[in-house]
């Protein structure tokens, strides 16, 4: 009885081959990562700081998959970079602390070409935002040669350079201007000693 069972069910996975209805069970599918979106609740309103100095207006960021980013156009008003971004065609140009370092991004092409050395964005380096473009602070730190950190307690993104930026220089010169103007005393006429002179009439 059971040879001839094994018998009946071989010919049956015979027939069912031969018919082509005979299915493997599939592998299972691989888990796809879902890409990255912002969220209000990951959101971050940061002030930038380089050493002693506390820099002038607001950087948006957000917590992100990798771990933060920040807004480029603010953080481009804040250290005083002329780069311009273009939404439509995906591109921001300009340069770097010095016209010899020149910028240019490139989504479409995912590339990033500082004073004319290419290198291709990696997955991560910029997130699309409701405010615009959001670049990892690695990223940046690539880019610029800057060191930049978030300190979390502080809500301060934290930027450190081993030379002196020109906005930095330019800010300690009109720093010790203002000292100087304050330092020297006023001079008023009116303050020094008087003498009548007569015959002034004739004079």
């Amino acid at each position: 009885m059971i040879a001839e069972g094994v018998s009946y069910i071989s010919l049956a996975a015979r027939l069912a081959a031969a018919l082509g209805v005979l299915a493997l069970p599939a592998p299972p599918a691989q888990a796809q990562t879902e890409a990255w979106e912002a969220h209000e609740d990951d959101s971050l309103i940061l002030e930038a700081r380089i050493g002693q100095y506390r820099l002038l207006g607001d950087i948006g960021g957000y917590f992100t998959d990798r771990g933060v980013c920040v807004s480029f156009g603010d953080l481009s008003n804040v250290l005083d970079l002329p780069v311009e971004i273009d939404q439509k065609s995906r591109r921001a140009t300009g340069w770097l602390f010095s016209e010899d370092r020149t910028l240019a991004i490139d989504r479409d092409a995912d590339t990033v070409t500082i004073g004319g050395n290419s290198a291709a964005l990696r997955p991560g380096d910029i997130y699309d935002t409701p405010e615009g473009w959001c670049v990892d602070i690695g990223a940046l730190s690539d880019w610029t040669g800057l060191t930049f950190s978030l300190d979390r307690v502080n809500l301060l993104l934290d930027i450190k350079s081993e030379t002196k930026l020109p906005f930095l220089e330019a800010m300690e010169r009109n720093n010790r201007a203002a000292r100087l103007s304050a330092a020297r005393p006023v001079f008023d006429i009116a303050d020094l000693p008087q003498a009548e002179l007569p015959y002034r009439a004739w004079r």
